[in-house]
């Protein structure tokens, strides 16, 4: 996956509501109720990881591990 920053941006820029990570699949924007895929890359469960390291403080990793 490409990194949070450019998915964020993403979202932003398509004025998203959502985003959708899924292990398996690529990252998917909510877009006016739409589902919209942001790019063909599928999402290893390391990507996951690394986007949960960059958005939740410690405590909530702690939690969801």
């Amino acid at each position: 996956m490409k990194n949070m920053n450019e998915l964020l941006a993403a979202a932003v820029k398509q004025q998203a509501s959502d985003i959708h990570l899924t292990v398996g699949a690529p990252p998917v924007l909510r877009v006016n109720g739409s589902l919209i895929r942001w790019d063909g890359e599928r999402l290893l469960p390391a990507d996951t990881e690394a986007a949960l390291r960059e958005l939740a403080d410690a405590d909530k990793r702690a939690q969801m591990q």
